[in-house]
C-alpha cells in the first residue's frame, strides 16, 4: 500500500459503512448512527488504520492506484505487454473474447 494511504482515503458502501479498505471486511462506523467527523478522528478508525497499514494483501486500493502507476511507470508498462499484449484471449462465450 502507497505510503499513508490509510489517512488519506476511504468509502462509504451502500448500507452508510466507512471503510478503510475495500478488500477487508473493517468498518470505522456508520454515518447513519454517527457524524462523518466521529467517525474518521474516532479512536476505532486509528485501530482500523494500524491494521490496514500493516495488511499484507499488498493490493490495489482504487485511490492509491493512480499515484503507485505514475510512481512504477516501467513496471505497470512491463505488466500491460506481459499481460495483455503478449498473452493468448480467452474464450468466455461462443465467439467472445477477451485478453
Amino acid at each position: 500500500m502507497e505510503p499513508k494511504m490509510e489517512t488519506r482515503i476511504f468509502l462509504v458502501d451502500p448500507f452508510g459503512e466507512v471503510r478503510p479498505c475495500n478488500a477487508l471486511e473493517l468498518s470505522m462506523g456508520s454515518i447513519k448512527e454517527c457524524t462523518f467527523d466521529d467517525i474518521w478522528t474516532g479512536s476505532g478508525a486509528d485501530k482500523l488504520r494500524q491494521s490496514v497499514a500493516c495488511c499484507g494483501k499488498n493490493c490495489w486500493m482504487i485511490g492509491s492506484a493512480s499515484p503507485a502507476i505514475k510512481k512504477h511507470r516501467l513496471r505497470v508498462l512491463l505488466w500491460i505487454i506481459r499481460n495483455k499484449l503478449l498473452s493468448e484471449p480467452v474464450p468466455l462465450n461462443r465467439g467472445v473474447y477477451a485478453s
